[in-house]
């Protein structure tokens, strides 16, 4: 289907990459070693305003929950040649914070599905 932009209801952004690096230092060695080509993981985690709007980041992702979808992240925008992630990721959580005469705020987070995430330019 088609793509549907939710940075609107943003106001913050987090992503996170780790690989864990398995030691293999073998008894005798006396400097460590460790694999270079570890596994990869990475998670994005984002919070804004609650929008219950069709087109409001709360109601496009709450059918997502637990299921897979493709994600593009662009840390300073989507003008054409800034840099941009992508990846298949699981919508992991979802929180909604709905209080009297405060404004309705709600956070996620994805965390990666399978491959990897790719880093190309809008």
């Amino acid at each position: 289907g088609a793509s549907t932009s939710i940075s609107g209801d943003l106001n913050s952004a987090t992503l996170e990459m780790s690989s864990d690096t398995p030691d293999v230092t073998g008894f005798g060695d006396n400097t460590r070693q460790r694999l270079s080509n570890g596994l990869i993981e990475w998670n994005l985690s984002v919070a804004g305003f609650y929008n219950a709007g069709a087109n409001g980041a709360a109601c496009i992702m709450f059918p997502l929950l637990a299921g897979s979808t493709f994600v593009q992240y662009g840390p300073t925008g989507s003008t054409s040649g800034s840099i941009k992630y992508t990846g298949c990721a699981i919508l992991s959580s979802l929180s909604f914070d709905l209080a009297v005469e405060d404004a309705g705020v709600m956070s996620a987070e994805f965390v990666s599905r399978s491959g990897s995430l790719t880093a190309s330019a809008w």
